[in-house]
């Protein structure tokens, strides 16, 4: 495969990934390089095969911010959440 293959897989992968399974057939039955067709539709099973969440957690681990709340950390008592995430 070609630089320039590779990067038609990674460009239409994306745009396929948007997309419901469903909605599929088309974009990959109008590519006209077989080599990238093949490439495209091999990843595209193994995303519809991946498990892409996070699998139903009990409760109590759903936040699990909560379950430190009272612990101590060193000389600290966890009160409560101040913040999450960054950037």
């Amino acid at each position: 495969m070609t630089p320039e293959q590779w990067q038609r897989v990674k460009e239409l992968f994306d745009q396929l990934c948007e997309l419901e399974p469903t909605r599929w057939s088309e974009p990959l039955a109008a590519e006209t390089d077989p080599v990238v067709a093949k490439e495209l539709h091999r990843l595209l099973q193994a995303h519809q095969a991946a498990d892409h969440g996070l699998p139903d957690l009990p409760s109590s681990l759903r936040n699990p911010e909560d379950l430190l709340i009272g612990q101590r950390l060193g000389p600290f008592l966890i009160e409560r959440l101040i913040g999450e995430g960054g950037n």
